[in-house]
């Protein structure tokens, strides 16, 4: 599985049952709740889980970089789209609200290898993404986003997801009335993170 540590964080904490609202039940299981040390346990995991991503997909990277001269474009192509591009958009409606720093490291990891792929230096990131007719990593996030958004005000997804999201009663057809918006109090832990 794709460097998901496996230890007492990921794990339901029975004793604080009563006290924290349970959040996601994805990712073999992982359970957040809404106390201040499990949200700073959750940010942690979400670092590590994205470090071991990049570290991943970089070395994977370099063996394309390797086979740049040996294969042609669209074998490459394929090799990236297939090995390198699902571990980069795997699970990224969980961890979307990250650092920028690690978007950024993430849009230059598919960026070095589509200049594999293309054996481009002189192309701008856009045009590479052009040719290969590929979204960047961020459009891609919101894409997920919007279309999980979708199945969760149409019901598609199962109760334990759908219960996530709070709906308010429809009794006028408002504009923007599909979802409640809570209001933040703190910046650390308000409009970015998952509470």
């Amino acid at each position: 599985m794709l460097g998901i540590p496996s230890s007492p964080v990921f794990q339901y904490r029975a004793s604080r049952q009563k006290s924290a609202r349970v959040y996601f039940q994805a990712l073999e299981n992982v359970f957040l709740s809404e106390t201040k040390a499990d949200v700073q346990n959750e940010i942690y995991i979400r670092e590590i889980c994205i470090r071991e991503i990049c570290k991943k997909t970089s070395c994977k990277v370099g063996v394309l970089l390797r086979l740049r001269n040996l294969i042609p474009w669209y074998a490459k192509l394929q090799l990236y789209k297939s090995n390198i591009r699902p571990h980069l958009t795997y699970c990224d409606v969980v961890w979307h609200f990250c650092k920028s720093s690690d978007k950024k490291k993430m849009e230059r990891i598919q960026e070095r290898a589509l200049r594999a792929v293309f054996k481009s230096k002189s192309e701008t990131y856009s045009e590479l993404l052009t040719r290969a007719a590929l979204p960047s990593l961020y459009q891609q996030r919101l894409q997920n986003n919007v279309l999980l958004m979708y199945k969760v005000k149409n019901g598609l997804l199962p109760t334990y997801i759908t219960e996530i999201f709070n709906t308010p009663p429809k009794q006028y057809n408002l504009k923007n009335a599909d979802f409640n918006i809570t209001r933040f109090r703190t910046v650390h832990y308000g409009k970015h993170s998952l509470l």
